[in-house]
Parts: structure tokens; C-alpha cells; sequence
């Protein structure tokens, strides 16, 4: 491997370390009891870098489990990701400062998907207290899975230098060419 190759890989290293914390189970329906209750009734706390995972059950008509979670100073959420759900579709809302922007449909064609695009919001979420709902209005059981992704906020410091690294290189670069 080249200088060049391995010193690129090393900056793509530091670009993701707040990424690399590892997957943290945050709240197991089947574990830590029943989260139907109005928006926002288990509180979740403040989330750690990483992924944090929320698994539930909509066991019947009309139920629902609502979730309550702080980004911490320093962190924001980049993304809720639906990475399960089993049963007919059912509805997500979120609700930031406890403004509703709206109740979208959502079932197993959504895995993967990133449930702030799906209702509208912009993401990264900073510093603040944000709640979120999942519910059903028929009755079927459901089980569901969301990854909320954690990160480091970028400070400017940082920011600054690495781009005058990148800089550094690119003039290295032109130098050897010429």
C-alpha cells in the first residue's frame, strides 16, 4: 500500500470515529414492561453515542407505545432508523417541542428507513427533549425495532484543522505532480 492510500485511510478512520461506539438495547418491550401510554410516557433518558434500539409490540386495536429521549450537549441524532417491523402497517409520530407534523403510515416496506424523513424532520436533531409514538388502529399484533444513531457533534476546531489537512495533502499532491 501506498503512503498516499494509507494515509487516506487513516484520515477516513478519524472522520468516523463518532460512528464506530457500538449498538446499545436502550428499551425491550419484553423486557422492561408495557410502554403503551401517552406520547412521550417511557422515558428513555439521555441517549449515549452510538446506536440506541427500541423494540416493541402493538399487541391489539388502538394501542400505542410512546418514547421520550434527550440529546445530550455535544451530540445530536442523526437519524431513527425502522430496522424492524412485522404485521400490518401501523403510524409513527414525532414530536418535537410537542408540535405534531404529522402521522404517516408505516409498515415492513419502511425497514431501513429514516423515520424523521418519512414525518418531514429536519435532521440532525441537537440539544433538546424530543418524544415519539408508535401506534395501531386495527387489530393485529405488531413487533417493531428502531435504531436512534448518535453522534458526536463536529466541533469547529476540529473542522477547521481537518480541512487544512486536506488542504496540506492536496498542495503535497501538486507538488510531487509538478
Amino acid at each position: 500500500m501506498t503512503r498516499t492510500k494509507s494515509t487516506y485511510l487513516a484520515l477516513l478512520a478519524v472522520l468516523m470515529s463518532p460512528f464506530a461506539a457500538n449498538a446499545d438495547l436502550i428499551y425491550d418491550e419484553g423486557v422492561s414492561g408495557d410502554a403503551a401510554a401517552p406520547l412521550g410516557s417511557v422515558d428513555l433518558g439521555v441517549l449515549v453515542l452510538g446506536i440506541n434500539t427500541v423494540t416493541g409490540t402493538l399487541p391489539g386495536n388502538f394501542d400505542s407505545d410512546g418514547f421520550g429521549f434527550t440529546v445530550a450537549a455535544g451530540t445530536q441524532v442523526l437519524d431513527l432508523i425502522l430496522t424492524a417491523f412485522v404485521g400490518p402497517g401501523g403510524s409513527f409520530d414525532f414530536a418535537p417541542g410537542k408540535t405534531y407534523p404529522g402521522v404517516p403510515e408505516i409498515g415492513a416496506g419502511n425497514i431501513g428507513s429514516d423515520l424523521l424523513d418519512i414525518v418531514g424532520v429536519a435532521n440532525p436533531l441537537g440539544l433538546g427533549s424530543y418524544t415519539f409514538q408508535v401506534r395501531t388502529g386495527t387489530n393485529f399484533n405488531r413487533l417493531y425495532a428502531i435504531d436512534i444513531v448518535v453522534a458526536s457533534v463536529p466541533e469547529p476546531g476540529t473542522l477547521a484543522l481537518l480541512g487544512i489537512g486536506i488542504l496540506g495533502m492536496a498542495a503535497a499532491r501538486r507538488r510531487k505532480k509538478v
